[in-house]
């Protein structure tokens, strides 16, 4: 993933470049359409994709997104995703998943084996509430 000219680009293969602002805004207009609760769950899900997505950029970019929407009086990537990857930890305490959004978040950072801010002890517990999550969506 790479900021170009405003864009956040993600490139996951030698491919054209995508604009995940097109097909965010798409997104988001598919959501309004169902209502605006599904429109919240939508955009809910969609940031904490884009923000899990960051996760790639160097440093220099993280401070290059930061610093741009900082100027446009936005919320920094930094902020949101100390409030977002937040929890996790609200998760583990809780010993549950309170909604699908939370369940997303922690199948990413499960997924993430290269996460190292996730000790083998959290990843195990998260595992498990993530199961029992399964297995109340699947009653």
């Amino acid at each position: 993933m790479q900021v170009v000219n405003q864009f956040i680009v993600l490139r996951e293969v030698p491919t054209p470049q995508v604009k995940l602002a097109k097909a965010f805004e798409e997104g988001v207009a598919r959501a309004e359409r169902s209502g605006f609760r599904s429109a919240r769950a939508a955009l809910r899900l969609g940031l904490q994709d884009v923000l899990e997505m960051s996760r790639v950029l160097t440093p220099q970019q993280v401070r290059t997104v930061h610093d741009r929407m900082a100027t446009s009086s936005l919320p920094t990537l930094t902020a949101m995703r100390e409030r977002v990857w937040q929890t996790v930890s609200k998760v583990l305490k809780r010993g549950t998943c309170r909604m699908d959004a939370e369940y997303y978040l922690v199948i990413e950072r499960i997924n993430d084996v290269s996460d190292l801010t996730i000790s083998t002890e959290e990843r195990e517990r998260l595992e498990q509430i993530v199961g029992q999550h399964e297995t109340r969506r699947n009653q």
